[in-house]
């Protein structure tokens, strides 16, 4: 688990710790279990550990449900990979404080 049973503020956010990402890795896997479907969440890129800067994809945000599964394939012009430091950032917007949980896998190949 990357955050487990975590207290997220109502209207508030909650910034997980860094992830330091093998180079080899293609793909994550993300498993999400929150207690509102309020939740959504982003995934952050750094190249030096300190300076998380968010990506263009919010997840759970569409469609939003209580538990899902997403997939990110590491992308950018041409070649397949991700910065060497990742982190999820997780906004929520119920107005009330809620739990939230994260697992991943990282595919490496």
């Amino acid at each position: 688990s990357y955050v487990s049973g975590q207290a997220i503020s109502g209207s508030g956010t909650f910034t997980g710790s860094a992830i330091t990402v093998d180079p080899n890795t293609k793909m994550f896997f993300l498993e999400h279990n929150f207690s509102n479907s309020a939740i959504s969440y982003v995934m952050q890129a750094s190249l030096d550990g300190t300076n998380f800067f968010d990506t263009p994809n919010t997840f759970n945000s569409i469609g939003a449900s209580v538990s899902g599964i997403n997939i990110v394939a590491g992308v950018g012009s041409s070649i397949a990979g991700f910065t060497p430091h990742i982190r999820f950032k997780f906004t929520d917007t119920s107005g009330s404080s809620q739990t939230i949980t994260l697992s991943y896998v990282q595919q490496i190949g």
